[in-house]
């Protein structure tokens, strides 16, 4: 009996595995001889690590011109407000010293009236 050449293709589909498994095992006899195992893979994938810059330069510039923003922002009100608190206490210390005016000349002509 001439020796027939089979190939097995290991990353083909189970079927014809199957099929040229139990053709080998037919053409050598192993079928009344031996014992089949099957195996069965958890995963057929791999894996591919790759390095990559974790902060890149594009979001340093745009995290930088957003806190740029913020704070040119919050320094803007702030000047603001201290604008608006100069003018306000200008205008509540002139209304009190008016108001302190207005009630000293009041006594200064009842006391006119009371000596005349």
């Amino acid at each position: 009996m001439p020796a027939t050449m089979q190939t097995i293709d290991l990353f083909g589909d189970l079927f014809t595995s199957k099929m040229a498994i139990s053709l080998i095992a037919n053409s050598v006899g192993l079928i009344e001889n031996g014992a089949m195992v099957e195996v069965f893979y958890e995963q057929l994938n791999f894996e591919m690590l790759t390095e990559s810059e974790a902060y890149g330069f594009v979001n340093l510039l745009a995290d930088f011109g957003g806190q740029l923003g913020l704070w040119c922002g919050i320094s803007f009100l702030t000047c603001c407000e201290f604008v608006f608190l100069f003018l306000e206490m200008t205008y509540m210390s002139a209304e009190y010293n008016w108001a302190l005016y207005k009630k000293k000349r009041a006594e200064k002509e009842k006391m006119k009236k009371f000596l005349l």
